[in-house]
């Protein structure tokens, strides 16, 4: 999986680029290390899928319960 690390400045993302930020997350995470690359691999298909579900919506983060953001990698 080729993963896009370039930021363009645009508000938008494609799916695949989205998924390549959960490849890397996973990469970085140190419970995943001990995860078949196969499972790691599905898991992104996963992600992936229910995100191209989605396609065309605005995405926002709950006002009652939001999702703290992760950090960037400074790469």
């Amino acid at each position: 999986m080729t993963i896009s690390r370039s930021d363009d400045g645009s508000p938008t993302r494609t799916v695949r680029e989205l998924g390549g930020e959960v490849w890397s997350e996973l990469e970085r995470c140190d419970v995943a290390h001990d995860v078949d690359w196969r499972v790691r691999n599905a898991i992104v298909d996963l992600v992936m899928g229910v995100l191209a579900r989605h396609a065309g919506k605005q995405i926002e983060n709950d006002a009652d319960l939001p999702v703290t953001p992760l950090k960037r990698d400074a790469t």
